[in-house]
């Protein structure tokens, strides 16, 4: 199988990708800077638009936005890594959101990625999913939306609680600012 970025693969069905814009891109980069922070380089590996093609699963070929795996990580002679990441972001473009937030949801869950982030710069959220290891699916644990300090300042202190601007990252029990996501 060539390992390019023209297309994934998912079930054997073919899915062209969209060039990278401003927004995707700053949002992937600021997520990569936020794990890199947290991570110990010597137990983790990072990745970003890496081919992935999951042991076990000949019908797949993916390009996660941020991906990280536990290390020593297995590699393709083409560059491909073969292992299941602990963790996955996809940022969401308008040509991507159905992709990402159905079928590749489905697909990370099956192949067993532990957590998996779906950050949309245009609405700036993140919705977290962490893996039902009984149910083999993900279950949603939090929606959390940038909000900015006008919004927040005008909000009770019980709906500034309600709405959270932090989110967690159980594999490295990390807690995340999404403000720090959506910089420019």
């Amino acid at each position: 199988m060539l390992e390019t970025r023209e297309y994934e693969v998912i079930g054997g069905r073919k899915y062209t990708m969209s060039p990278t814009n401003f927004f995707h891109y700053v949002a992937s980069d600021n997520i990569s800077a936020i794990l890199k922070a947290h991570l110990n380089k010597a137990e983790y590996q990072l990745t970003q638009d890496v081919c992935l093609i999951p042991a076990g699963f000949s019908s797949v070929k993916l390009f996660p936005d941020v991906a990280v795996f536990k290390k020593p990580c297995h590699i393709t002679a083409k560059g491909a890594v073969t292992d299941i990441p602990l963790f996955v972001a996809e940022v969401i473009s308008p040509s991507s959101r159905a992709k990402d937030t159905n079928v590749k949801l489905k697909l990370y869950a099956e192949i067993g990625v532990g957590e998996y982030w779906l950050a949309d710069p245009y609405g700036k959220y993140v919705t977290s999913y962490r893996l039902n290891r009984e149910t083999e699916s993900y279950d949603c644990i939090c929606t959390t939306q940038k909000l900015d300090e006008e919004d927040l300042s005008d909000m009770s202190p019980e709906e500034r609680a309600e709405h959270s601007q932090v989110i967690k990252l159980d594999f490295l029990n990390a807690e995340i600012n999404i403000n720090e996501i959506f910089a420019d």
